[in-house]
C-alpha cells in the first residue's frame, strides 16, 4: 500500500479529469499556519468553541443553498475541516438548474450516492455543450472559506484577517470502497489526532487504499 501525505506539491488532483464534473470528493480545508483555532481534542472527541460553531454552521449552509451540492460525512478539528462534497447534476432542472431550488435532479448510484467518474469521463473529449451543469468543488470550497472568514472575523473584530491557508487539498472518491474509506478516516480522525499530518505537532498518513 502506497501512503499519500498532504502536501502542496501533491493535491491529490486526477490528471486529465475536469472537476466540472458531477462526483464525490473528499477535500480537508487548514487554517492559516495550521494554528488551532477551532477548538480542541478532549478525550478522543471535538469540543468545539465559538469559532468552531461558525464554521460547523457555514460548512452546513454549503449544501443547504446549491441544489447541486451535497455534503456527506464531516469534521472539523483544531486547525482543518475534513468533508466529503457530493456534486450533483442539475443540467435537467426545469428551472433551470437555479441554485437551491428544490427540484434540481441530483445524479446517483444504487448505493444512493452519484456514480464515480468512468475512464471514459476522465479521459474523453467534451465540448461546453456535452457538460451536465452543476458547482464546480473549487467554487463551493471558496465560498465556504469567504462565508466563514467573515463570520469568524466579525466575531473576533479582526476585519481583513486570514483564517485559512491558500487553496486546500481534494481528492476523487470513485466508487463505494473509497466512499467507507473516507467514511471511516472522518469518523477516526478526532481519536487520531495525535498522529494527524494536520496537527502541527506530529505527521500522520492519509487514509489507505
Amino acid at each position: 500500500m502506497t501512503n499519500t501525505r498532504y502536501t502542496r506539491k501533491n493535491s491529490l488532483r486526477l490528471e486529465g479529469y475536469d472537476y466540472r464534473w458531477p462526483g464525490t470528493y473528499f477535500v480537508t480545508i487548514c487554517t492559516e499556519g495550521r494554528e488551532n483555532l477551532f477548538g480542541s481534542i478532549v478525550d478522543s472527541k471535538v469540543v468545539l468553541n465559538e469559532l468552531g460553531e461558525i464554521v460547523k454552521r457555514e460548512w452546513e449552509k454549503s449544501g443547504e443553498i446549491r441544489a447541486s451540492v451535497e455534503l456527506d460525512k464531516f469534521v472539523i478539528m483544531p486547525n482543518h475541516i475534513h468533508g466529503i462534497i457530493i456534486l450533483n447534476d442539475i443540467s435537467n432542472d426545469q428551472y433551470g438548474g437555479a441554485e437551491g431550488h428544490p427540484e434540481a435532479t441530483k445524479v446517483v448510484g444504487a448505493d444512493g450516492n452519484p456514480p464515480a467518474p468512468s475512464d471514459t469521463r476522465i479521459l474523453g473529449a467534451r465540448t461546453e455543450s456535452t457538460y451536465p451543469r452543476t458547482v464546480p468543488v473549487s467554487t463551493v470550497v471558496a465560498a465556504f472559506k469567504r462565508a466563514s472568514t467573515k463570520s469568524i472575523n466579525d466575531q473576533r473584530g479582526t476585519r481583513g484577517d486570514s483564517v485559512w491557508q491558500r487553496g486546500f487539498f481534494d481528492r476523487i472518491i470513485r466508487n463505494e470502497h473509497e466512499m467507507g474509506l473516507a467514511r471511516q478516516y472522518i469518523v477516526d480522525n478526532p481519536m487520531n489526532w495525535e498522529l494527524d499530518s494536520n496537527n502541527s505537532d506530529h505527521r500522520g498518513d492519509f487514509w489507505e487504499e
